[in-house]
């Protein structure tokens, strides 16, 4: 250890609460803590001293910080995120959600936290009001089945089989609607349910009825569906003995079949096809027995094993 140092102990700290008392007291380099506060000027040259930056506008510890810098993000990317929160909007107040007028909606808890713009901000020096465009947000638009020419081209492109980058290229560039990409993919998802619901209603109103090629549709659609759930079946059927080969495995240690030898001999049971278990055989044959003595043995010496102290 160098000389004239102090040993660190528990009693002894190197560190001391005096040292500290008088580090706060004098502290060495008088150093200020905002960058706006210049430095001491006994101890530094003038030049040197000068503040680094700005006196902060709202110095008032825990008051919102203001800024000038607008929300960056535009009406698409806003609407995406109300529509990615569209089930908690409509678990809070679906018909107020839906129906409310757009001064409401912008004033109400669920969309509050969007930053205030002043009125200087709506309406900067040197463009007319007319030149601004107050477009309405996609997420206060109800999808109802009276489409409007919108709802109407979006509905017929997604029919089409359009991704929803052409969707939104063409929005853009016959100045509708501005749909953000992921917006478009919900909004037309939402479409299907209620012109579904529509639809349903028509029919059982008497106000519709089936086509024929519909009809002929329907039945390869029912086709389809049935090889689809046969499938699921089949995966079903496989899944359930494989649980019968794990249960069977844990109740007997030496019963190690698979799920396809399980359902085998389940099957020949019931079927009357089965053949006898080796240990019930009468006159056995010298296999046999011998098949028999090891399962015996084996069993005695796992039930040894189990018992045995540990």
């Amino acid at each position: 250890m160098a000389k004239g140092r102090m040993k660190r102990t528990a009693d002894n700290p190197a560190i001391t609460k005096e040292m500290m008392a008088e580090m706060l007291d004098n502290p060495k380099w008088d150093i200020p803590y905002f960058a706006h506060e210049p430095l001491n000027e006994l101890i530094y040259p003038a030049e040197m001293g000068k503040p680094v930056g700005p006196a902060p506008e709202n110095p008032l510890p825990g008051a919102p910080a203001s800024t000038e810098t607008k929300d960056e993000k535009d009406d698409s990317d806003w609407a995406d995120e109300i529509d990615d929160n569209w089930d908690f909007v409509k678990d809070c107040d679906a018909d107020f959600a839906l129906n409310a007028d757009l001064d409401t909606l912008l004033h109400c808890d669920v969309f509050n936290h969007r930053s205030s713009e002043t009125a200087d901000d709506k309406n900067p020096v040197g463009k007319s009001g007319s030149q601004l465009r107050i477009e309405r947000p996609v997420h206060c638009k109800k999808v109802i089945a009276d489409m409007d020419s919108d709802d109407e081209m979006l509905w017929n492109l997604k029919l089409a089989k359009w991704s929803e980058k052409q969707i939104h290229e063409r929005f853009i560039a016959e100045g509708r609607t501005k749909y953000s990409q992921k917006t478009i993919g919900t909004r037309f998802c939402r479409m299907k349910q209620t012109m579904r619901d529509h639809l349903d209603g028509l029919l059982k109103t008497g106000e519709t009825d089936w086509f024929s090629k519909d009809e002929e549709d329907l039945k390869i659609a029912i086709a389809r569906a049935d090889e689809k759930v046969r499938k699921i079946q089949n995966n079903m059927e496989k899944y359930k003995w494989n649980l019968v080969s794990r249960e069977i495995k844990e109740l007997n240690p030496f019963a190690d079949y698979s799920g396809e030898a399980c359902r085998d001999r389940h099957n020949a049971r019931m079927r009357g096809s089965a053949t006898v278990p080796l240990d019930k055989r009468v006159n056995p044959d010298p296999k046999t027995k011998a098949l028999v003595k090891m399962r015996k043995y084996r069993e005695a010496n796992l039930y040894m094993l189990e018992n045995m102290p540990r």
